[in-house]
């Protein structure tokens, strides 16, 4: 079997220009999603090309053509704990729902050597307005302890020139476990602030926040992936902290809207779908068009749909 020809550095560029524009129209759109879901505890947000040695460099040792690599745009993204992983995660599971990319690979990295992350190899589909070609990219998503880990490893030992002894790797992993359950108590803590959070009208409204409220005022158990939307949603219109949720959960206008929807259910099958979509997605999505000719008008047209009483 004849080996792919490794591309000149001249060709390298011209094959991995797809491939940069994807990534930075993710990194666009990350700081757009990050704007919206609230206070998110981001530490840092990096991105890098591959460069042509070290691309060359992986092509060989894995004996695969240099196209084929997942990492020749990377884009590393490091959160305060675990609980805020999913959040990110739902950045890319969002955009894959509405096509804006595709998600290649996901899976969670716990290696023997100590480093641990989520790695989400995505691709970008191609357009005019970036390149007539797909582009993509590795996602790394880190905990702010994940990513000390890696950190340091990546100065004493990973890809470094010189060998470490064994006794020497067995400590640093061990250093990675501790860091693990350090790692684990933070995310403890951090749903158990979520709770003094919620409380507090004043402070940003986050996913985690969100799922408290609706719990408290609907009793109604949110996915985390649903808040991360909703939260997303409330924030750019304006609800910007927990107090403007709750006025909004609390219109009268509303629940009296919600209430004769619900009186319909039981004789109209437009009314019971909506139903179905619980309290908080109602007000999620007719309560913050309350008032609005456009609302109006659907409403006519639904309670019409409910037979009337002869």
């Amino acid at each position: 079997m004849t080996e792919a020809p490794t591309p000149s550095r001249v060709g390298y560029q011209v094959m991995v220009e797809p491939h940069r524009r994807a990534l930075e129209r993710l990194v666009l759109e990350l700081d757009f999603f990050v704007r919206d879901v609230g206070n998110l505890n981001l530490f840092s947000v990096s991105s890098r090309v591959k460069q042509y040695e070290r691309a060359a460099a992986k092509s060989a040792l894995l004996g695969i053509p240099i196209e084929a690599l997942d990492d020749l745009a990377g884009l590393r993204v490091v959160v305060g704990t675990l609980a805020e992983v999913p959040i990110i995660m739902r950045f890319l599971t969002r955009q894959e729902i509405s096509k804006d990319l595709k998600i290649v690979k996901s899976k969670q990295i716990d290696h023997g050597s100590g480093y641990r992350a989520t790695h989400v190899v995505v691709e970008k589909p191609s357009e005019y307005r970036a390149s007539v070609f797909p582009g993509r990219v590795e996602v790394q998503i880190h905990t702010i302890f994940q990513h000390a880990f890696n950190f340091l490893s990546r100065n004493w030992s990973y890809k470094q020139p010189w060998q470490v002894s064994p006794k020497w790797s067995a400590d640093f992993a061990e250093l990675s476990r501790l860091l693990t359950s350090i790692d684990h108590a933070a995310h403890s803590l951090h749903l158990g602030q979520t709770e003094f959070q919620e409380t507090t009208d004043e402070s940003a409204l986050t996913p985690h926040s969100y799922q408290a409220i609706v719990k408290s005022e609907f009793a109604e158990d949110i996915p985390a992936e649903d808040a991360v939307d909703a939260c997303r949603l409330y924030v750019d219109l304006g609800y910007r902290t927990n107090g403007h949720l709750r006025r909004h959960f609390s219109d009268p206008r509303i629940a009296d809207l919600y209430a004769v929807i619900e009186s319909k259910a039981a004789i109209s099958e437009s009314s019971a779908i909506i139903v179905k979509m619980g309290r908080s997605g109602f007000w999620s999505f007719f309560g913050v068009k309350i008032g609005t000719p456009a609302l109006d008008r659907f409403l006519e047209a639904l309670l019409m749909d409910a037979p009337q009483a002869s």
